[in-house]
Parts: C-alpha cells; sequence; structure tokens
C-alpha cells in the first residue's frame, strides 16, 4: 500500500480541527500518517491535538513563524521513509478518494522524475453546504511559462513525489520573497518536472471568516480581490522578487528556453520601449485573457 504523509500546519483552527483530521483518517487505500505543526496558537489548538494524538498522527509545537515557513519546516522534518506527501489546511474536510485520487495520477510518472498533483476545491460554507467549485478550469497546461506569473495550486490539494521533495527542499528560499509555499512548489516542479492539474474536486474548502486565504464564487468578490492583490504588488512588487529569488537558487540548472523565460520576465523593464517590446509577445501567461491584459497593463505601467 502507498505511503503518503499528509503535512498539516495549525493556527488558532481549534474549531473545525477535529472534523478535519477524522476526514484524513477516513482516506481509502493508503497508508497514511499525519504531520502537524503548531504554529505558535494562543487558543485550543493545541490542547485539541494532544487529544486525537495517536500513533498515525505526530505532533510538534514551534513559535509563530507565518504560512510559508511553517510548511517549509513541515517539510524538512517530513519522513524520508515516505512516498508521497500531502499539504493540509486546518479546516476543510478531505473527501474519502482524495489522497487514492492524486497517487493514481502520480504514478502514471517516474518516481525519479519530480512530480505534483493538485485539484479544483468544492467551495462550501461554515456548515459544509455547497457554494461552488475553485479554482475556474485553467485554460492551458500548467508550465514553468505560467507559474512565473500565476498560481493554479491551492496548497490543501497539492501532493507531490519524493523527488519533488528532494528539489524543493535542495535550495530553501528565503521566505520572505516568496508569495505562498504552494505557489513557491508550483514554480519549482514546473521548471523541473510535470504538474498534473485535475478537474475533479478532492476536497470540501471551507469558506469563513477566520480564512487567511480562500476561494471566491461572486463576481464582486473576483475583481474585489483582484484589485486588492494589483494594489499589494504595486508597492512591493511580489512577483518580481519571487522571480528573482527563483532564478538566484536554480538558474545554472534551467533548460536554455526556460532561463531566456524568466530573464527576459526580469530584465526587460529598463525602458518604456523594452517594456513595450516585451508586452507584444512576452512568452508568459496567465489562464484568463482578462488577467492576461492585466499582466500587460502592469508590466508597461513597470509596477511589476
Amino acid at each position: 500500500m502507498d505511503r503518503v504523509q499528509v503535512l498539516m500546519s495549525t493556527y488558532n483552527g481549534e474549531k473545525h480541527l477535529t472534523e478535519q483530521i477524522v476526514s484524513l483518517k477516513n482516506q481509502t487505500s493508503v497508508q497514511m500518517k499525519l504531520l502537524i505543526r503548531d504554529d505558535g496558537s494562543s487558543g485550543e489548538t493545541q490542547k485539541v491535538l494532544l487529544s486525537l494524538k495517536d500513533n498515525s498522527l505526530s505532533i510538534t509545537l514551534g513559535s509563530n513563524v507565518g504560512i510559508i515557513d511553517s510548511f517549509l519546516d513541515l517539510l524538512k522534518k517530513a519522513s524520508e521513509d515516505t512516498d508521497y506527501y500531502s499539504f493540509c489546511d486546518q479546516d476543510d474536510v478531505w473527501k474519502p478518494n482524495k489522497l487514492n485520487r492524486a497517487l493514481s495520477h502520480l504514478k502514471t510518472i517516474p518516481p525519479n522524475i519530480p512530480a505534483m498533483y493538485c485539484s479544483r476545491t468544492e467551495l462550501v460554507d461554515e456548515n459544509l453546504n455547497h457554494l461552488g467549485y475553485w479554482p475556474p478550469r485553467p485554460r492551458k497546461n500548467a508550465l514553468f511559462a505560467n507559474a512565473i506569473i500565476e498560481n493554479i495550486a491551492v496548497g490543501c490539494t497539492v501532493v507531490i513525489n519524493s523527488a519533488a521533495r528532494k528539489l524543493i527542499l535542495s535550495r530553501v528560499p528565503d521566505s520572505s520573497k516568496v508569495i505562498m509555499h504552494d505557489w513557491w512548489i508550483y514554480l519549482c516542479i514546473s521548471a523541473f518536472g510535470r504538474v498534473i492539474y485535475d478537474d475533479e474536486p478532492t476536497i470540501m474548502y471551507r469558506q469563513h471568516d477566520s480564512n487567511s486565504i480562500g476561494g471566491t464564487t461572486s463576481f464582486v468578490q473576483k475583481w474585489s480581490r483582484k484589485l486588492m492583490n494589483f494594489s499589494r504588488n504595486r508597492k512591493r512588487q511580489l512577483l518580481r522578487k519571487q522571480a528573482q529569488e527563483f532564478y538566484r537558487l536554480y538558474c545554472e540548472d534551467l533548460s536554455k528556453d526556460k532561463r531566456t523565460l524568466i530573464e527576459k520576465f526580469l530584465n526587460s523593464n529598463s525602458s518604456l520601449y523594452k517594456r513595450i517590446s516585451y508586452c507584444w509577445k512576452p512568452g508568459l501567461y496567465r489562464h484568463s485573457i482578462i488577467d492576461n491584459s492585466l499582466f500587460r497593463i502592469m508590466y508597461l505601467l513597470n509596477v511589476i
């Protein structure tokens, strides 16, 4: 039976934690072990975790370092004697075949090739009532030319193989330059391995006021988030910083065409003429036509 270690970071998440862990233990046709790192919770989370502890569940208590560093630390602490690693949030509910379905896809790829699986989610409310599906289906393949400027991987659906874990840990990034851990994993695996995107929702992704990150279904929510992300990026140039960090760590190992893609993105902003030339045919793409237009506008304005 395939061995999977589920990696969960918790923070003040006691309300839905038991329900989530039960759904993990109900996974079918896999040998599942759970490693949880508590990120310095101040409420009852640690007490709930200790009450649920058994032979399949390991707990480590840490200081509050934030979601990116907490998941990277989990990946470092994960067992070497495992075939696959799955990331997990504290407040969702997994469908019973979530891991089995992911592994059936990943096993089509030779184990020496870094591989990553991710899927759509079913959005639900606090009481698990259906709200919709998220994210939208990608229009194109999940490739490096997309990963530089867009993330299609919902972290709590991501499952990677052992080769992918070794690749990610071979050069650990400065987390202050990483937008989110799932995006960083997508960037790394799309550059050196294979990414599988599954249209079938495998988890119930709970939406509530405490979500640090969540999906959206309404027109107003989608555009509010786009404008918020635009404003945030304009001030901090997050896409550029993440791409620069990836290039610093991995440029020597990139194929010629992938190195050219990221170098043009990083180096074509020095003048308006260069930005106009680049935006005519950037080689990078987002999956929405509108998002592609926004990317070009942001690049022309030199705020990306």
